[in-house]
């Protein structure tokens, strides 16, 4: 074959296909990082209106507070967070206990008018 291994030849096509993909896959994550740099940018200026047109109680009674944005941000159940303060995050087992105590009382005990204690 002219001195030339077909098998390096394959390796090569195959690397620089890899090559191609994690080349895309960093584009999208670079595109996917500044939209959401640009979604924050925008939520903060919103949010900075927001403080300047109305009062803290408003803001307060409708969840708009710095607080409140942590909260949303954090997608930890809120009790959990009141709970967590001056500890780890808590782990998805932990996670997983809690989401299912949630469900089964809003099917089950808010419902019935039997509310039920937390999980330890």
């Amino acid at each position: 074959l002219g001195g030339f291994d077909v098998g390096d030849e394959n390796e090569d096509e195959e690397d620089k296909a890899e090559r191609q993909r994690v080349s895309q896959a960093e584009r999208v994550n670079r595109r996917r990082a500044a939209r959401m740099a640009a979604r924050q940018a925008t939520a903060n200026h919103a949010a900075s209106k927001l403080r300047k047109l109305y009062p803290p109680a408003m803001l307060a009674a409708n969840f708009m507070l710095p607080t409140d944005e942590r909260t949303r941000a954090l997608d930890v159940p809120e009790r959990m967070q009141a709970r967590a303060e001056g500890r780890p995050m808590p782990d998805d087992a932990e996670l997983r206990t809690e989401a299912e105590w949630i469900v089964r009382e809003c099917a089950d005990g808010w419902f019935a008018g039997e509310p039920r204690a937390p999980p330890p």
